[in-house]
């Protein structure tokens, strides 16, 4: 034997499907971590810094902040950070280099073409934030 569901039965139970739906690919979302490899790490414009990890890490986020509008992704466990500046995607890696030293890695990609000038640009940026002091 069949069961008949009502319309509004239907709907509410679909809106509720799609509401719990919409809560994961949130989460998926900001979840997602920022992916660095090795095509990223050839291309990237780079400088060494004689700074705490950490400090860099937020002097890199405020000026990235400054730079656009746009919505920055940042997976903070990873010192990673993503973001739209003059229409190219504009992805900053900060690491620790040696126990003193920390690594900038800035790489610009505009029309699937990495732009090394916008990278040096972000990069000088950033160094210019982080000893502005």
């Amino acid at each position: 034997m069949r069961k008949l569901i009502s319309p509004s039965a239907l709907a509410l139970s679909l809106t509720a499907a799609f509401a719990s739906l919409a809560g994961c690919a949130v989460l998926a979302v900001s979840a997602a971590a920022i992916l660095i490899n090795e095509e990223y790490r050839d291309n990237a414009v780079t400088v060494i810094v004689q700074e705490d990890v950490d400090v860099v890490w937020t002097h890199a986020l405020m000026s990235l902040s400054t730079m656009t509008d746009a919505l920055i992704e940042q997976d903070n466990q990873h010192h990673a950070a993503r973001t739209i500046i003059d229409d190219a995607q504009v992805t900053v890696f900060v690491e620790q280099h040696d126990s003193d030293d920390t690594k900038i890695y800035v790489a610009a990609k505009k029309y699937l073409v990495y732009n090394h000038e916008l990278s040096e640009l972000v990069r000088d940026r950033i160094l210019s934030d982080l000893f502005q002091e």
